[in-house]
């Protein structure tokens, strides 16, 4: 039996972006967001899939300062969360 802890969701605001690596090259990679005075990055999650990915990238300036869903299982030492996933 695996025991998994259940998701906590939030809402964090955009900061910045990080450009994709591999086949994410010329896509998004990672939303920053800030939750609680923490800044952190959220690469991925359901419906995240490569059209969203090419969509936001190409119209970054528009997403900035604007509230995502993120949901994550657990914060680190730090407050930050941990397996961190986009939800759209």
């Amino acid at each position: 039996v695996i025991k998994l802890k259940s998701w906590i969701k939030i809402e964090a605001v955009i900061v910045d972006f990080v450009e994709g690596l591999g086949k994410f090259y010329g896509m998004l990679g990672a939303l920053v967001v800030e939750y609680n005075g923490k800044r952190f990055k959220v690469g991925g999650g359901p419906g995240l899939n490569d059209r969203w990915r090419r969509d936001i990238w190409a119209t970054r300036d528009k997403w900035r300062g604007e509230l995502v869903d993120v949901r994550y299982r657990e914060l680190s030492n730090t407050g930050v969360p941990l397996q961190g996933q986009i939800i759209i």
